[in-house]
């Protein structure tokens, strides 16, 4: 490499401060403050390098890494989130930890308000392996965590498939107390150990808090599946199986009516009493109960939650409602089953 030469003016009184400081190399300084601005005021430098920059900055501190990760996935608009997200991980104030990394952002020119920035970085986290730091970080406090909340683990994964990006925690805990008989936040829990992120929901017609899912959860969560994490088995097609000869339990899928129920939160039992009644279905509400705790802890069934819609346009409003839903890995198995049984009719 050749090297130019330049004369740089400076004032007298600056120059007797450089002068006390004889092992430094004032030359290097100079360069580098000239390098920065060109790569950063100018934008002569990609994108890509400022982001890797900012990221080797990083590598080693879990904290700043983690709640960049954080900030990345619920974005400025949801500040507070990520400042509630990263205490409830970290269990302490992180509010300096993010100004920090805010100021970093912005040091090195990185616009985390930009969509395809944000997206660009998330990539290159994931990319270069920074993100498989909390995904070990996580698996650690999976394998410490007590009982009731493996419990909570394995349920979180009854409800991820490719297209769930979030989970709204009513029904998730309403679920998990069925499965438990807890009453326990397990929402908050889940969140603590980092398998989920805190977030919010705002658009004309509605308004909810939920719960994001990071990118590295999907890959916990498939490995629980094969359960080489936590040693709870998924719904076999032979349970399945099994459960669908009872007639009670045929009697509660009637009563579905396909993979699919919603219900008014409001007026719930009654609604169910009512239903029942009307289908002629030989189930007493007690016995529903038994057979909905029974589902869920064979993997088989989840509720989730729709929140109220309020009128929005031409859209109605539209009251909160459960949502009983058969899980994927159920549903994977009935499909074969119905046919071996028609197959033996034949």
């Amino acid at each position: 490499m050749s090297w130019a030469r330049i004369t740089v003016r400076i004032p007298d009184d600056l120059k007797w401060e450089m002068d006390k400081h004889p092992e430094i190399n004032w030359s290097a300084v100079i360069r580098n403050h000239l390098e920065k601005y060109i790569n950063y005021e100018l934008n002569a430098k990609s994108i890509d390098y400022r982001i890797i920059e900012l990221l080797n900055k990083y590598k080693n501190d879990i904290e700043k890494l983690w709640t960049l990760h954080i900030y990345l996935t619920l974005s400025r608009w949801n500040k507070s989130y990520v400042l509630e997200t990263a205490e409830l991980i970290f269990g302490k104030d992180m509010a300096d930890v993010l100004e920090e990394i805010e100021n970093d952002l912005n040091h090195y020119g990185i616009d985390a308000e930009n969509y395809q920035i944000r997206n660009e970085l998330k990539e290159v986290i994931d990319s270069f392996g920074y993100l498989d730091k909390i995904y070990l970080e996580v698996i650690d406090r999976i394998k410490k965590a007590p009982e009731d909340i493996k419990k909570g683990i394995w349920l979180l994964t009854r409800y991820i498939n490719e297209s769930v990006v979030w989970i709204h925690p009513e029904g998730l805990n309403k679920t998990y107390k069925i499965l438990t008989g807890e009453d326990i936040n397990i929402t908050i829990e889940l969140v603590k150990l980092g398998l989920l992120y805190k977030g919010i929901y705002s658009s004309r017609a509605y308004f909810f808090e939920h719960c994001e899912i990071p990118e590295y959860t999907y890959d916990i969560a498939y490995e629980i599946s094969k359960g080489s994490l936590l040693y709870i088995e998924k719904p076999s097609r032979y349970a399945i199986e099994e459960l669908l000869k009872d007639e009670k339990i045929q009697m509660f899928f009637k009563w579905m009516g396909t993979d699919y129920k919603s219900i008014e939160v409001y007026g719930e039992e009654s609604i169910i009493k009512k239903e029942l009644e009307e289908k002629g279905l030989n189930l007493s509400f007690e016995e529903f109960k038994d057979i909905l705790k029974k589902l869920i802890e064979e993997g088989v069934l989840i509720i989730d939650y729709s929140p109220h819609r309020s009128r929005a346009g031409r859209r109605s409003s539209c009251p909160a409602g459960w949502e009983y839903r058969i899980t994927n890995d159920t549903l994977n198995h009935i499909g074969s089953i119905v046919f071996d049984l028609l197959n033996e009719k034949d």
